[in-house]
């Protein structure tokens, strides 16, 4: 699989989703993780960012997707229903 630096090319919303979910299924999956060098490359990229370090470096920085309560529930069968349906391979071919 060819590495990418960001989901489209350059930096969108979609890259803040990838890499903060990127955190779960590396450790939720870490086989799915392992699998597909992207969801890695596009953290990595964006992370790497000095804005992102900055906000990053701040103490109460969030680090995950920002999720009331019960929206962490939903995030958590999302990833089930992610891994169950194997719909990374539809997303990073």
């Amino acid at each position: 699989m060819k590495s990418k630096d960001f989901v489209l090319g350059y930096l969108t919303l979609a890259d803040f989703v990838v890499s903060e979910a990127s955190y779960y299924v590396e450790n939720v999956f870490p086989e799915v993780y392992n699998k597909y060098e992207a969801l890695s490359s596009i953290r990595k990229s964006f992370e790497s960012m000095k804005e992102i370090q900055s906000y990053y470096g701040q103490q109460n920085a969030v680090k995950g997707p920002f999720l009331p309560p019960i929206g962490k529930v939903k995030f958590w069968m999302i990833i089930i229903f992610f891994k169950m349906s194997k719909f990374v391979k539809i997303l990073l071919p």
